[in-house]
């Protein structure tokens, strides 16, 4: 089960990556969107935020 404070980040391309962060204070009215590394492409995706259930 994921804590409360943790959310999901899912690629855009649809590779199935997927990687947990933690929002801090400062990031709290924000929805993330990231460049982050997806080892099965081998390539940098962009992920953006989704509530982990």
């Amino acid at each position: 089960m994921a804590k409360k404070n943790d959310l999901g980040l899912i690629a855009l391309v649809g590779d199935g990556y997927f990687a947990v962060r933690k929002k801090t204070g400062g990031m709290k009215g924000l929805k993330l969107e990231l460049k982050k590394y997806s080892p099965k492409l081998r390539k940098h995706v962009i992920v953006k935020e989704k509530k982990l259930k």
